[in-house]
């Protein structure tokens, strides 16, 4: 499935108020986890949407029901964890199936994720999520970062980090928007083809550029 055929829903309405909003996003396996952690070590608040969506899946209940009506019970059971793998198998061969799994989980995930980000507090908030502009979410963001890599580093990693073969990497990373459509939405972009090393150098580097750009934008907007 492209990743252009994932529903984009509608942005959530930008309020410049609470604590300074960051964006990381990017493909699958291109360092999005590694980049934000990074940024917690600047003082960051770091919110993943993966968690968000992994902890709904467990106890959520009428998001589990909905997928259970959709999916059935040997992946959705009404006790016990989500087959997370088998659903990923179903969904990423089957772009129907992926299309209604968006249309269940992304409004659930967002609101959660929206409460998250709006709580009261100090730290800049970081969201990972690499759906951030499917969810339409990058522009309630007050700035975006894109992680990118080379796609054969990308591949390697995608295949030893999930123990699948080539076919069903490309599979994933063909769901999701491309890293050059994703960077056409961001305000910065970073290479995390290096070691972590590298890598850590350019998020220290970066985080007062990032500070600065979204306090410029909170600026700009309540002129």
């Amino acid at each position: 499935m492209s990743g252009g055929s994932v529903p984009i829903l509608t942005p959530p309405v930008y309020r410049p108020q609470g604590p300074l909003r960051i964006g990381v996003t990017g493909s699958i396996s291109c360092g999005k986890d590694l980049v934000a952690d990074l940024m917690s070590e600047q003082g960051a608040l770091v919110i993943n949407a993966d968690g968000v969506y992994h902890g709904l899946l467990e106890c959520d209940q009428t998001l589990r029901a909905k997928l259970r009506e959709s999916f059935g019970e040997t992946i959705v059971p009404a006790i016990g964890p989500v087959n997370r793998k088998a659903l990923g198998r179903i969904v990423y061969s089957d772009s129907e199936a992926m299309t209604t799994l968006v249309s269940i989980t992304h409004p659930r995930i967002r609101g959660e994720i929206l409460r998250l980000m709006e709580e009261p507090g100090p730290e800049p908030r970081v969201l990972n999520a690499p759906l951030l502009v499917d969810m339409g979410l990058d522009q309630w963001m007050d700035t975006v970062v894109v992680v990118v890599v080379d796609s054969a580093i990308q591949v390697q990693r995608l295949m030893a980090r999930d123990s699948i073969d080539r076919n069903f990497a490309l599979a994933k990373i063909s769901s999701q928007l491309s890293s050059s459509e994703k960077s056409a939405n961001a305000d910065f972009v970073l290479d995390n083809s290096g070691s972590i090393g590298d890598t850590r150098k350019k998020v220290v580097e970066l985080w007062p550029r990032l500070i600065e750009r979204a306090m410029n934008r909170r600026r700009q907007w309540q002129n």
